[in-house]
């Protein structure tokens, strides 16, 4: 057997280990630099934070729209709706 046939034949065993070594490293870079907690984080303000639609707004009435557009095609293109 050469050694390229070697190679190859033994190149997905490589691959496995490569790829677990990355993961493994990945996952203590992300731990020590707390990239996880920061991302939930994040997430956690941002839901907190989300304004209410515009579309869902005006479907349950909560923004009183006193000189505002009353739907949302005339929200959107500026003109009254008939």
């Amino acid at each position: 057997m050469d050694s390229f046939s070697w190679l190859v034949s033994d190149m997905w065993k490589y691959i496995v280990i490569g790829a677990i070594l990355f993961l493994f490293f990945r996952e203590v870079i992300t731990w020590y630099w707390k990239l996880n907690r920061i991302v939930s984080l994040l997430e956690r303000i941002e839901k907190n934070t989300r304004p209410v639609s515009v579309s869902t707004a005006l479907e349950k009435n909560e923004v009183p729209l006193t000189g505002k557009p009353t739907s949302l095609s005339e929200w959107w293109t500026g003109k009254k709706d008939k």
